[in-house]
């Protein structure tokens, strides 16, 4: 048998003595019932108190975080700030409030701090594809595009449909140079969303950069039609016109662009540009003026404003524009190269060249400033350093004809006809159109005495341009040093009626006429030559004494 516990006895006991028992035992079954019930009401005040509590809370961070983002979208990003800090006191590993903190350090230029806060949020959340995104645009805005390709593949790794991350990729790439490359980002973008208005852009600029301004025009026009409000597309539209040569064209986009932005710098440029390619050199300056009324740091249109001066022949004051550009920005190549040229125009040969050196040391390979340099190298005589350096500008480029036009022009000069023709030989092959060199090939045969090679070169350029002054003439010289004088005269005839004041013809035919016994007719032109270039008046008159002397 198994015992009876003791309790269980004593409890069947008090039972049998006590009739009242089953009362008992209901009252307190009856307490027990009201106690577990007060407990459970009070453990749903209590949670609904915590619920009420929470949801204050929650309603205070919603409101707070409303209230930054509204303050955001007005530009008020300092404001913006404090409401979510407010929101960062309530719940300070709030991702998102991080975030949108670092945008508006952003939005102020504050790129560092932005930095800081999107690090914060990442240590949260390092999978938040906006912030890892937002990091990388703090990157380009400082000019590390490198770092920021970096930042913006993070966020496509997680998701490769991001557009604004591929978008931005392409931006950098564009700033890096890599047009080809960063046109293909572009792609990706407009693949995923064909209204992008940014990547069209983008690539209107890579295309823009690589010359191919009609196939820009076109992506321009397409971000036109989604935006046609944005001055940066109507203006840039305006500058492919510009570089198309259609002036007057892009002169109307730029006014389209002034019409909603009057202020608009680069459009009162680029009016100021196509007004200078125009030749109405003193309107331009007027556009360039106003853009620097607004911008008085703006580098291009100080640059600008002196070479209209440059093409008006002041030369020393546009100097003055030229290094107000230098001050600005001590490597903008193209003032200093500017400001040689100058120098070069006012004879100050030397002075030149040190201007060209400062544009080399900017950038070696730079062709224009090795070009500006030779030409002054020639003007000193020192023409086997102007061949030298002929020499670095076809190591960069071995298809400039002109520099090898140049470099047969310094051979010549020193007597060397024979690598002076071998020298245009080459540009020719490149250029056989290119009809100053035709004519210089004509000279070294000329005076190595092979007339009638150098008539077969002059006339090559006078096919190509029938008015060409120079080949006209030497023509002349040659047929004259043939013997052929009447035939000279035809063509110094020809030079005179494309250009009355051709001295060498007039002299010419001088000359033709005084080998034909024609003095009296021969003194005549001398008299001509001498009122065409008074400066060689005891020149003349002593040619102008012997025919005399022959009547």
């Amino acid at each position: 048998m198994i015992p009876i516990n003791q309790d269980v006895k004593q409890a069947s006991q008090y039972q049998q003595q006590n009739p009242n028992y089953e009362i008992e035992q209901l009252e307190i079954q009856n307490f027990e019932n009201q106690q577990h019930q007060q407990t459970q009401s009070q453990a749903k005040e209590s949670s609904e108190v915590v619920e009420k509590l929470n949801q204050i809370e929650f309603n205070n961070l919603e409101n707070m975080i409303n209230k930054g983002q509204h303050l955001q979208q007005m530009g008020q990003y300092q404001k913006a700030i404090e409401f979510y800090d407010k929101a960062l006191v309530i719940r300070p590993q709030f991702a998102n409030c991080l975030n949108i903190k670092g945008v508006c350090l952003e939005k102020l230029g504050q790129y560092e701090q932005a930095i800081e806060w999107y690090d914060k949020a990442l240590a949260i959340n390092p999978q938040f594809v906006g912030c890892l995104h937002n990091r990388g645009v703090c990157l380009y805005y400082k000019g590390q595009y490198e770092q920021a390709i970096e930042w913006f593949e993070k966020a496509l790794a997680i998701n490769p449909q991001f557009v604004n991350s591929l978008n931005n990729k392409g931006v950098c790439l564009e700033k890096l140079g890599q047009y080809e490359e960063a046109i293909e980002w572009s792609d990706k973008a407009l693949a995923i969303n064909p209204q992008c208005v940014n990547s069209l852009s983008n690539k209107g600029a890579c295309l823009q950069k690589l010359g191919n301004y009609k196939q820009a025009i076109k992506l321009y026009d397409e971000a036109l039609v989604i935006n046609p409000q944005s001055v940066n597309y109507l203006n840039n539209k305006g500058v492919c016109l510009e570089k198309l040569g259609q002036y007057e064209l892009a002169i109307e986009w730029s006014d389209k662009a002034l019409a909603i932005n009057p202020q608009s710098v680069n459009s009162l440029n680029n009016k100021g540009v196509c007004l200078e390619k125009l030749g109405q050199y003193e309107q331009a300056i007027e556009w360039y003026d106003k853009a620097l009324a607004i911008d008085p740091q703006f580098v291009g249109c100080l640059h600008n404003r002196g070479v209209c001066l440059f093409y008006m022949g002041q030369y020393e004051q546009a100097i003055e524009w030229f290094k107000k550009a230098l001050a600005v920005n001590p490597k903008y190549l193209n003032s200093q190269i500017r400001k040689g040229q100058c120098l070069e125009k006012m004879g100050q040969y030397q002075q030149a060249i040190q201007c060209y050196d400062k544009a080399l040391f900017i950038n070696p390979q730079s062709v224009n400033s090795l070009n500006s340099k030779c030409v002054c190298l020639e003007k000193l005589g020192q023409y086997q350093k102007a061949i030298k350096f002929y020499d670095k500008i076809l190591t960069i480029n071995p298809q400039s004809f002109n520099s090898l036009n140049s470099k047969g022009v310094c051979l010549e000069k020193m007597g060397q006809y024979q690598q002076a023709i071998q020298s245009y030989d080459k540009a020719l092959i490149i250029n056989s159109q290119f009809e100053g060199c035709l004519h210089n090939k004509g000279v070294c045969l000329e005076k190595m005495c092979e007339y009638q090679q150098a008539i077969q070169q002059y006339d090559k350029a006078l096919g190509i341009n029938p008015q060409f002054l120079i080949s006209i003439e030497g023509k002349g010289v040659c047929l004259f040093k043939m013997g052929e004088y009447e035939q000279a005269i035809k063509w110094f005839d020809k030079a005179l009626d494309i250009n009355p004041q051709a001295v060498s013809s007039v002299k010419g035919i001088g000359f033709c006429l005084e080998k034909m016994g024609q003095y009296q007719q021969a003194i005549k032109y001398f008299h001509i030559a001498l009122a065409i270039t008074p400066q060689y008046e005891q020149q003349y008159k002593d040619i102008i004494q012997q025919l005399f002397q022959q009547l």
